[in-house]
């Protein structure tokens, strides 16, 4: 039985002489049995439907069908149920009962409204991918599955309501979709997957619900616009790039429960000026605030022990950091550019300082370096020319090359005793030097012959332990290294 309009057909007694015509575009068809929808629409009518409401049992043939309706735009299947059988409705994908099939309605570019049958359990791979027109859908309590880009790139879709029901959604599946404003999470989802919101930049607010455990690799990457998120106190991991480029973000605060943030969680949030992360996190990994140029203020939490690879370089905004002491490393170039920090001290458990890690810090006047430290990396704090005060604790052992090269404000330096190597160029054209003061009793059994280079030798005092004169003139490779310095001071 079909009935023309909006209104269901009521009863059996229907004028069938209305079967098969359109009024007005909308259509509204009871099916008695699967497969049948075709007959109910002549081949001239089918160009002139943009509004269909079936109810009623649905196989392959009548998605078929419903996919060649070139003009439809809202699509009501409510009440009706997608059973198994008929032809497949694309390709060779035949349907499944109350699943919404992969690909089903992919592709539909003027399909602006959906209702999803309210017995679908299952939302497939790509079902509504790349419907470009498609504004609205209703998914209704009881789908518990939303399948790999399910509505990737539907860039029209403003709203999404995410039933308590559903407990996974898959990779991509909202990503590309632009116009995304709103997004309900319902309380049943455990995990937010690989770029599930990715490009969503209309998106201004999230709200993570507390049945969530992980937000996974590029969640929220370069949401845009937006500005808040609140991550609940159930997520324990935040994955690699979640949330990139979110350049709205200003503040976010990491819960105590979360464990671990990936890399590049947050690089590239230019618009973020604060961040407190919390007690749990066991390290500051590789990238995760590169590029967070307004960031002015970090709170490191008690169990972090390293600090990654560039994880706070080129945030420009910083002006002061508290390495606690828990932290035991310090990466490759991980502060490399933040031209605003003034002054930096480097806590005792800290071990080794990364190649390059303070690279481009142009703005740093004042370094102290823990008692623990015992190696200084390449470049670590190279052509820092407003350097003016470094300050060596007593477990430096190693300094690596052109570690301190171009740094022409150091007035004075004092290397402790237990200085074992300074690599080559490390102090080269530190042309500011006045005094340097070497505690080693035995000179350094590995010195790069143009670690001074550049230092005015004529001005400059080289001051070495009290009575070990000739043990320094007797060592191999150091006459060639400091016996240039005219004043040579035993301190």
């Amino acid at each position: 039985m079909l009935c023309a309009g909006l209104t269901a057909c009521s009863n059996d007694s229907e004028d069938t002489q209305n079967l098969g015509v359109v009024k007005e575009g909308k259509l509204t068809v009871k099916l008695e049995k699967p497969g049948s929808l075709p007959s109910f629409i002549y081949d001239i009518d089918a160009d002139k439907v943009y509004s269909l409401t079936v109810i009623g049992d649905m196989n392959g043939t009548d998605i078929s069908f419903i996919r060649q309706l070139e003009i439809l735009n809202t699509l009501d299947l409510s009440k009706a149920n997608i059973v198994s059988g008929g032809k497949p409705y694309s390709s060779n994908d035949p349907t499944t009962d109350n699943v919404i099939g992969a690909s089903m309605f992919s592709g539909m570019a003027l399909l602006q409204s959906v209702k999803i049958p309210n017995s679908v359990t299952t939302i497939g791979t790509g079902a509504f991918s790349e419907c470009k027109d498609l504004t609205s859908v209703t998914i209704p309590n009881g789908v518990t599955s939303i399948g790999t880009g399910a509505f990737q790139g539907c860039s029209r879709l403003t709203s999404v309501t995410i039933p308590n029901s559903v407990t996974s959604i898959g990779d991509a599946a909202f990503s590309g979709c632009s116009a995304l404003t709103s997004v309900t999470i319902g309380k049943g989802l455990t995990a937010i997957g690989e770029s599930t919101f990715q490009s969503c930049t209309g998106l201004t607010s999230v709200t993570i619900p507390d049945s969530v455990v992980t937000i996974g690799t590029n969640a929220f990457k370069s949401c845009s616009g937006l500005t808040s998120v609140k991550i609940s106190n159930s997520v324990q991991s935040i994955g690699t790039y979640a949330f990139q480029n979110c350049s709205g973000l200003t503040s976010v605060v990491i819960p105590n429960t979360v464990y671990a943030m990936y890399e590049g969680a947050f690089s590239g949030c230019s618009g973020l000026t604060s961040i407190i992360i919390g007690n749990r996190v066991v390290g500051i990994e590789d990238r995760v605030f590169q590029n967070c140029g307004r960031l002015t203020s970090v709170t490191i939490g008690k169990l972090a022990t390293a600090i990654g690879t560039s994880a706070f370089a080129g945030c420009t905004g910083l002006k002061s950091i508290t390495i606690p002491n828990n932290i035991n490393s310090i990466g490759y170039n991980a502060f490399g550019g933040c031209t605003g920090l003034k002054s930096i001290t480097i806590p005792d458990y800290v071990s080794s300082i990364g190649d390059r890690a303070f690279q481009g810090c142009s703005g740093l006047t004042s370094v102290t370096i823990g008692n623990r430290v015992s190696s200084i990396g390449k470049f670590a704090f190279y052509n820092l020319e407003g350097l003016t005060s470094v300050t060596f604790g007593d477990g430096v052992s190693l300094i690596g090359e052109s570690a301190f090269q171009n740094c022409t404000g150091l007035t004075s330096i004092t290397l402790p005793a237990s200085i074992f190597s300074i690599g080559d160029l490390a102090f080269q054209n530190c042309s500011g030097l006045k005094e340097i003061h070497i505690k080693r009793v035995i000179p350094p059994p590995t010195v790069g012959t143009n670690s001074f280079d550049g230092v005015n030798k004529e001005t400059c005092t080289f001051f070495i332990p009290e009575g070990m004169y000739l043990n320094y003139w007797q060592v191999n490779g150091w006459p060639a290294f400091w016996c240039d310095f005219v004043k040579v001071v035993e301190d």
